[in-house]
């Protein structure tokens, strides 16, 4: 799932996963981001800091109490994460960097998490 309120960079960054064969679900801003993640089937977020109405801090702690155990990449333009972010986020990417980092932090994301899944099954 992708939320970002700049139509251009949710409409690259699902393109650029839909390339590497994911499902996305997208919202514009973090309110529609959070009942969208609520009511659906979601493995990873990848979230925007800085929205009107509710900024990526807020949509991520909200996350966390739904769901604890999706993992969330915070994809800024911000260089430095935000002190607001400790323990809510498993990654912080800075946007501008090559899209690969982004794939690659999705894809470490997801594999641990399955990891994670089967070592629980295998117990």
């Amino acid at each position: 799932m992708c939320i970002d309120d700049e139509p251009i960079v949710l409409y690259f960054t699902k393109l650029l996963l839909e390339a590497a064969r994911y499902d996305v679900l997208t919202a514009d801003n973090g309110l529609d981001g959070v009942r969208v993640f609520d009511v659906s089937h979601v493995d990873a977020v990848i979230l925007d800091y800085r929205m009107p109405e509710m900024d990526g801090g807020a949509v991520a702690r909200r996350m966390r109490e739904l769901k604890p155990q999706v993992p969330i990449i915070m994809y800024s333009g911000f260089q430095v994460s935000p002190d607001d972010l400790d323990g809510l986020v498993d990654v912080y990417v800075v946007k501008g960097q090559d899209p690969r980092v982004l794939l690659m932090m999705v894809e470490q994301l997801l594999t641990r998490k399955s990891e994670a899944r089967r070592a629980v099954v295998n117990l």
